[in-house]
């Protein structure tokens, strides 16, 4: 069976930290560079979260694509930085996600009400700002062994995704949020930071099994 922990260095690939925090406190004060690069910095990771939480089946039949949310998430995060108040480079990153998940539970209340006749159908182009319009890098540009390490890390989610709820989401705030465990106790509804760990430790063991099916021995060396 696969060493979780290290699995989840190698695949989840979180961004550095480093620098994010004047790079939000530059966007708080109107730089819209900063906040460019802000939301180019965090678009991978808040893609893969969202792709998992949504899971195969809304992304194929239910007209919700994971890039849309993240566009739409830094929409709404745009509007509510004023007020973010930024204590630590990594909350930075937490703090999206959260908007992320609320945006998800909000694009599906509009995929219901659409299905039941209700509301208007409103485009994807009428509610982001040309200013931070974020384009997936080209598949034919990657750099040598980028293609082997993107297709880990599909795998990767892919089996993060099978895991049940409880588990999946408890991996999605630790490795993928970087969320501290008080954080992700409260979010979970766990009685404190240790229980948390402990249910992600078991999530990581399962996380493991389904991986061993999947990948070689030793993905990525």
């Amino acid at each position: 069976m696969f060493d979780p922990d290290r699995l989840l260095e190698n695949s989840v690939d979180r961004p550095s930290t480093s620098g994010v925090l004047e790079l939000a406190r530059k966007a708080q004060d109107g730089d819209p560079t900063a906040l460019g690069q802000l939301f180019q910095h965090f678009e991978e990771p808040l893609r893969r979260m969202v792709r998992i939480r949504l899971g195969a089946q809304l992304r194929a039949g239910g007209g919700i694509e994971s890039l849309d949310v993240v566009q739409l998430t830094f929409v709404k995060a745009w509007s509510k930085l004023d007020g973010f108040e930024i204590r630590s480079e990594r909350e930075v990153l937490a703090w999206l996600a959260r908007i992320a998940e609320r945006q998800i539970y909000d694009e599906l209340d509009k995929m219901n009400a659409a299905k039941r006749g209700y509301g208007r159908n409103v485009s994807i182009e009428e509610l982001l700002d040309a200013s931070i319009r974020i384009d997936p890098p080209a598949t034919d540009t990657l750099p040598d062994g980028h293609a082997e390490r993107a297709e880990v890390r599909r795998i990767f989610d892919e089996c993060v995704e099978e895991l049940d709820e409880p588990q999946r989401e408890v991996i999605l705030l630790h490795a993928y949020a970087d969320m501290e465990w008080a954080d992700i106790a409260r979010e979970i509804g766990a009685p404190n930071a240790k229980a948390a760990e402990a249910r992600c430790y078991r999530a990581k063991l399962r996380l493991g099994e389904l991986l061993s099916r999947r990948l070689p021995q030793n993905p990525l060396g």
